[in-house]
């Protein structure tokens, strides 16, 4: 597959991954996990790495609200989810409404919310 962005050609051969449910992007991915685990399990203190990184990255997170007429919109996720909600509330003060849980979403209807304008 070749881009053509202002004029210039960009190559990406890599446009086939994805396809993330093609027989041959899973196979090639399941492919780079063998090979990560078998380079990995040769080295020592991957497992404490591990844990450590998923207790840094395991922290509450709040975007920075976009105004809209008076109306404030934002990502809210707990340490404990995986995807972010939208969320909502009308004027400055009092809480968030949660607008779309996206986590049951997309596991059903394809893929993730991961901007808005």
């Amino acid at each position: 597959m070749v881009d053509i962005l202002h004029g210039v050609e960009v190559p990406d051969p890599y446009r086939w991954l994805e396809a993330q449910q093609s027989p041959e992007t899973r196979a090639w991915i399941d492919s780079q996990i063998t090979y990560t685990d078998s380079v990995m399990s040769g080295v020592a203190g991957v497992s404490d790495l591990r844990e450590r990184l998923r207790a840094l990255i395991a922290v509450d997170r709040v975007d920075t609200p976009a105004i809209r007429s008076g109306w404030y919109f934002l990502h809210k996720r707990s340490a404990a989810q995986q995807h972010a909600v939208f969320c909502v509330r009308e004027g400055r003060p009092g809480d968030y409404a949660g607008l779309r849980d996206v986590a049951g979403w997309h596991a059903t209807r394809g893929p993730r919310v991961e901007g808005w304008v």
